[in-house]
């Protein structure tokens, strides 16, 4: 896939066409989401259906486990969704979704935790969950 070629099509053909460039910056197993955080930040946070909750520093080229949660991941099951708060990092927040077992039935969590440190690669965790729907 990184070394095919765009394909224009109708009207795309005629329009101003700029070469870009992808590059594999990291790789990890069962990846369901990739969030940017607003403001330049230099991170990425990466989600694996296994429940991991992966932090890349772009800048520096590493990453680390940033949280996990317990979930199970059958079909379309686990570490599903991720999202900023509007106004993150000033307000430190991030809503994520994820499917647990409970007593032997599956259930879609949502669930709303703050970022301590959400501007320093060490320091940063994920702390006071609250479950706002389950």
């Amino acid at each position: 896939v990184l070394e095919s070629k765009p394909v224009f099509l109708g009207e795309d053909m005629n329009r101003k066409q700029i070469h870009i460039e992808l590059q594999e910056v990291t790789t990890i197993k069962e990846p369901t989401d990739i969030q940017f955080p607003p403001q330049n930040s230099p991170f990425i946070f990466l989600l694996q259906k296994s429940g991991n909750l992966i932090l890349f520093d772009r800048s520096e080229k590493k990453s680390r486990i940033l949280h996990s949660w317990k979930v199970i991941t059958d079909s379309e099951e686990g570490l599903l969704g991720l999202a900023f708060h509007p106004n993150f990092p000033k307000t430190p927040l991030v809503y994520v979704n994820y499917v647990i077992d409970k007593n032997g039935k599956d259930f879609t969590v949502i669930e709303e935790d703050k970022i301590e440190y959400p501007t320093d690669w060490d320091k940063m965790k994920l702390v006071e969950p609250r479950t706002i729907l389950e």
